[in-house]
């Protein structure tokens, strides 16, 4: 049986990316939920907020990388990406667009395309970490390094979805090939994964690892910000914040549970 789902983590694009980019999805699904609970709450991804630069101009010299013999765009549209609940660190939509080919035939082909939340709290959190250049050097650099390590071993392996860039696009973006024509999908995050998928997922885990390790020891540490990450004195304050509110959601969670009576009273949360 193939693994055909990923978890919910990077907007099912990421099989195993367990970087420092990574960690930050529990972090502004915080946030974002608290903005949500306040007056500040934004609406939800739809066709009609997207951002005004993404137009069908913006997209050519990507469909000419990746659609064999295309030659022009027939239609363009841009909807919501992800479904209720499913709390990335960013806006995802999914690009779905119509090319004629060369051959005069009709082709169907999309992209997954993440842009910042405008939210204030946001804002001010990527002066400090643009978790969107961490991301997008992974993509373009760590990634394939990995993947180039096992192709030196005689295998090959991808650890995720193709990334392209828009020319002359001046906000921050991760454009990613769309996964889900191939088979994938998120799973119900609510329900989790099955054993095969659940094997499949800590295998790539596990080989994502290993060359990682084969990576640092031949040439040398990752740079500061992928390790560090948001994990800095000046973002102390709201990392405290961000940590009481997990705790204190997760000890709720942990109250649904079947005999939790033996271990909820040794559970509290201790701010520093």
């Amino acid at each position: 049986m193939r693994c055909k789902s990923y978890w919910n983590i990077r907007n099912a694009q990421l099989t195993a990316v367990d970087t420092a980019v990574q960690r930050q999805c529990n972090l502004f699904g915080y946030l974002k939920h608290q903005v949500e609970m306040s007056a500040e709450s934004k609406p939800k991804p739809t066709g009609r907020n997207v951002p005004n630069w993404v137009q069908p101009e913006v997209f050519m010299d990507v469909l000419r990388e990746t659609v064999n013999g295309f030659s022009k765009i027939k239609s363009f549209k841009a909807n919501s990406g992800s479904a209720a609940g499913e709390n990335y660190t960013t806006i995802m939509f999914r690009v779905s667009i119509a090319v004629e080919l060369e051959n005069g035939k009709e082709q169907f082909v999309s992209y997954m395309l993440k842009v910042p939340h405008e939210m204030e709290i946001f804002k001010k959190f990527m002066e400090s970490n643009n978790i969107f250049t961490n991301e997008s050097d992974m993509y373009k650099t760590i990634v394939p390094e990995l993947e180039q390590i096992y192709r030196y071993a005689g295998l090959e392996v991808k650890f995720g979805a193709n990334a392209y860039e828009l020319k002359d696009v001046k906000s921050d973006y991760i454009l990613l090939e769309d996964l889900a024509p191939r088979g994938f999908k998120n799973t119900n995050r609510i329900e989790g994964l099955d054993q095969v998928h659940v094997e499949c997922a800590l295998k790539r885990l596990a080989m994502w690892h290993a060359a990682s390790m084969v990576r640092v020891a031949t040439k040398g540490d990752y740079p500061d910000y992928i390790t560090r990450s948001y994990y800095r004195e000046e973002l102390l304050p709201i990392l405290t914040e961000v940590n009481k509110g997990l705790a204190q959601n997760f000890i709720k969670a942990c109250k649904q549970y079947e005999n939790n009576e033996d271990y909820i009273d040794k559970i509290s949360w201790h701010p520093k």
